[in-house]
């Protein structure tokens, strides 16, 4: 009987943890240049050392702005948090939250698609940590 009801919770946490990643959404398809303006102001080591950006740069940097602030990604984080620490009992290295990422890298790249090589690079990356972790552990 108890693994019947372990196994019954266990399914709705996929469940909840699915809606969660289903609902990703970006909040504005503002125009680009606004966009560029907003990640531009907003802080980072590049822009408090003086530095140039070079495409690539700028790329990272929308793509990371868009995610932070232009997505529910924030509040998806606290509820991913709390359905991959009881699924995967670890929260950076358990599956809920590289699925949450990568979910919210694909509807960015959608809405945006001169962003898709970027986003596609950051999933990359991401899963080049996630097998190092593994490996390490």
């Amino acid at each position: 009987m108890r693994k019947i009801f372990n196994n019954n919770y266990q399914q709705k946490l996929i469940n909840k943890r699915h809606a969660i990643i289903n609902g990703v959404y970006i909040e504005s398809r503002n125009n680009i240049r606004e966009v560029l303006d907003d990640a531009l102001r907003y802080p980072n080591d590049a822009s408090e050392d003086g530095l140039e950006y070079k495409e690539g740069d700028i790329k990272h940097l929308l793509v990371n702005h868009i995610r932070h602030e232009k997505t529910n990604y924030e509040s998806g984080l606290k509820s991913i948090h709390k359905v991959g620490v009881k699924l995967d009992r670890r929260y950076r290295n358990c599956a809920s939250y590289y699925l949450y990422k990568n979910a919210t890298l694909e509807k960015i790249s959608q809405a945006y698609p001169f962003l898709e090589r970027e986003c596609d690079q950051q999933k990359r990356q991401m899963n080049m940590l996630r097998v190092k972790k593994a490996l390490s552990s």
